[in-house]
């Protein structure tokens, strides 16, 4: 009798287990995310043409806008947006602006003599140099005695506020018309 050898399946051929490799995974979970942003007009990058936000941000500087984070929460005083300024009375549609959020909805503002108050106590506005003076442009009203800001507006103002355009002159931001905050600067 001959000896066989011991019968043994088949079995399927082996081919190399393919994994993603992290160097793939990493770029794909920032680049995805950053591509749908950027489409939904959440993220963007900007050239400012003047100085009303300085010396926070000059002119001809590069920004970042990003409005992921108004996803979860919504603008807080102090956070430099950008904003679209259809809608809003006194400014071309069509336009984006960059101010700093001072007054939030249901704040009852006060700005006189170059200070702010909100809900009577006084509020210094800051940035990184420090405390910002809300004086006047020519022909600017220097003095809002009791302003309520209506539900979903904001009221903003340029850190340059001497030199600015904004919800002095114009009224408040909706809510609809914010795209996000500035992340970056350059």
């Amino acid at each position: 009798m001959s000896a066989h050898p011991p019968h043994t399946p088949l079995s399927a051929p082996t081919r190399p287990h393919r994994r993603l490799h992290w160097s793939i995974i990493i770029p794909l979970a920032i680049l995805l995310p950053a591509a749908v942003l950027f489409l939904c007009e959440r993220l963007r990058v900007y050239t400012v043409p003047n100085d009303t936000m300085a010396p926070t941000i000059k002119k001809d500087e590069t920004i970042i806008m990003e409005g992921a984070t108004f996803f979860w929460r919504s603008p807080r005083r102090g956070d430099v947006i950008v904003f679209k300024s259809d809608g809003i009375p006194g400014l071309p549609p069509g336009q984006r602006w960059v101010k700093r959020v001072i007054g939030e909805p249901g704040d009852h503002l006060k700005i006189s003599e170059g200070k702010l108050y909100i809900h009577s106590v006084l509020t210094p506005v800051r940035n990184a140099t420090g405390e910002i003076p809300i004086t006047a442009p020519p022909n600017f009203q220097l003095t809002y005695e009791d302003l309520t800001i209506p539900p979903d507006s904001y009221f903003t103002i340029g850190d340059n506020a001497a030199e600015s355009w904004d919800s002095r002159s114009w009224g408040c931001v909706p809510r609809a018309n914010i795209l996000g905050r500035v992340c970056f600067r350059q």
